[in-house]
């Protein structure tokens, strides 16, 4: 049984409004030297929940991805037994009774082991 984590192709990656201002239409008006350690501060303090936000996202896909993994080597679990139990009946369903064959064989060696004890 073999299965491979198919990775997600694109990262389910959400940009919040933080680098959105609705200030830009007026940025020729803000004097960016007085206001930057302002907006750095913004940008610095919203950063960590858009990082924290799309790592969760991400771990989200990825264990979507490994649950169809895990689903994918199940199914193939369970059609290996489906076969082997199939081929088990088959081989029990073609052999045929060999009881009294060996209970046959039994009484003749019985009967010749009992032959050899009569003459020592």
């Amino acid at each position: 049984m073999k299965s491979a984590v198919r990775e997600p192709k694109r990262p389910d990656i959400g940009i919040g409004r933080v680098f959105d201002a609705p200030i830009e239409t007026l940025w020729f008006l803000i004097p960016m030297f007085i206001f930057r350690p302002l907006v750095n501060r913004h940008f610095l303090r919203m950063l960590p929940w858009e990082v924290e936000k799309n790592l969760h996202r991400m771990a989200a896909q990825w264990s979507t991805a490994i649950g169809k993994s895990v689903d994918d080597l199940a199914d193939q679990a369970q059609r290996f037994i489906h076969e082997e139990m199939a081929t088990i009946e088959g081989l029990v369903a073609k052999a045929r009774d060999q009881r009294p064959a060996i209970e046959q064989a039994r009484a003749t060696l019985d009967s010749l082991s009992s032959q050899i004890g009569e003459r020592t």
